[in-house]
């Protein structure tokens, strides 16, 4: 069987393959040119395969558009059906060439919720980053809550409004309490997880402000996966953040994580949010203001990288052919600029788009929540995260409840 993908603005042909229907049943798809080799176990005979492959691809593409391609070549992916409907929880552990994700789901879980679900593509995000120490897991969970809604607004699976609603509500859990000490000394859920997606906010908007917005937390990302850095690798934070600064060509990592690694660094957040252009409205998630002062930088952060990271002085050199093809100069050297005749011509004219793709909501108060996804992204019903497993092997062990009911995290 063939399903047919639109990735990137691009069709493509994801093989699929299932073992005999049974209790116990096995699939394989390519996804971004990696293999993602799906088991269902457990209550497996009324949920439907084309749905659950589906949700797998969406939230493989979110990955794919944020990041460029997907990390690792290979994932096991063990699904646990049973309990009631929606997706129950997620943990990622580094294996072989790629990484394990055990997930559960219930057996009535309903294609809305598949299409809401923010919590694989969570999951799918810890495979991007280095394994790190202990004291230093914040950094991966705070990636992850970061990156997941913005993966999805860029992949088209969930509204820029509904992300930053969701960010305006819910990182201030993230802010320093009496007694903090620092990032990689206070080790309680809120700090690790919204702490840690605090810290990446204001990265990204340092990094785009040092940078005249060209440059953000995705290219430092992109740098350190393209290094090699993913979760089969054990690397030192610092060796991460110098790697991610190089990529932008900045030291707002370094310089950053030197502030808030040992002491409570306070964020005006408010502030933040009317300088981004983010404002609070009764009845609608957000408004976004276009006039604000960082709106170019709001705008970009959710915003789909066009091209793949490529050296500078090749692209000068390539954008120089390619206006010496169009105004007649490669004809009059003797070389065709006919992009029928020529297909490298043609490739040179026609940049690819490549795309590649985050846990979240801890407030108990109801809210209406469109397809965003993120800790719970782009669920119809509010999401309340009560606490998180951490544990020094797998990475974002999460226990969620049924859908409908409000998200928990034990």
């Amino acid at each position: 069987m063939t399903l047919l993908i639109l990735f990137s603005g691009r069709e493509l042909c994801v093989p699929v393959s299932w073992a005999a229907n049974s209790v116990d049943s096995t699939q394989t798809i390519s996804v971004c040119g990696s293999t993602i080799d799906i088991s269902l176990k457990g209550d497996t005979q009324d949920i439907s395969r084309d749905v659950l492959v589906n949700w797998v691809k969406r939230a493989a593409t979110a990955v794919c558009t944020y990041y460029g391609k997907y990390p690792v070549p290979h994932v096991a992916l063990k699904v646990h059906v049973h309990g009631g409907p929606g997706v129950h929880n997620g943990v990622t552990y580094p294996a072989g060439t790629g990484g394990l994700i055990r997930i559960s789901v219930g057996a009535a879980t309903t294609l809305a919720q598949f299409d809401s679900d923010w919590t694989l593509t969570h999951e799918m995000i810890h495979l991007t980053f280095p394994s790190m120490a202990e004291n230093h897991h914040w950094i991966e969970e705070g990636i992850a809550v970061y990156v997941e809604p913005i993966a999805r607004v860029q992949a088209g699976q969930l509204s820029a409004k509904q992300m930053w609603a969701d960010l305006l509500r819910d990182m201030p859990q993230g802010e320093p309490q009496a007694g903090d000490q620092g990032l990689d000394r206070t080790h309680t859920w809120a700090r690790t997880y919204w702490g840690g997606a605090m810290f990446c906010l204001l990265a990204d908007v340092q990094i785009r402000e040092q940078t005249d917005n060209r440059k953000g937390l995705q290219d430092a990302l992109r740098g350190i996966l393209n290094a090699g850095g993913v979760i089969t690798q054990d690397w030192s934070i610092e060796r991460a953040l110098a790697v991610g600064d190089k990529a932008t060509g900045t030291t707002v990592l370094t310089d950053l994580y030197s502030q808030m690694r040992d002491k409570p660094i306070p964020v005006d957040l408010a502030a933040l949010w009317q300088r981004l252009g983010i404002q609070r409205k009764s009845d609608a998630p957000v408004d976004l203001i276009s006039s604000a002062p960082l709106a170019d930088i709001r705008e970009a952060i959710t915003r789909p990288q066009k091209m793949a990271t490529a050296n500078p002085g090749i692209t000068r050199v390539v954008s120089r052919i390619v206006a010496a093809v169009r105004s007649g100069w490669a004809a009059d050297s003797g070389v065709s600029g006919d992009t029928k005749t020529c297909p490298g011509w043609a490739l040179l004219a026609r940049p690819r788009v490549v795309g590649r793709a985050a846990f979240r909501s801890a407030r108990a108060a109801p809210t209406a929540c469109p397809p965003v996804a993120r800790r719970g992204r782009s669920r119809p019903t509010e999401r309340s995260l009560r606490s998180t497993t951490t544990s020094p092997n797998p990475i974002g062990a999460l226990r969620l409840p049924p859908l409908g009911t409000g998200r928990s995290w034990t």
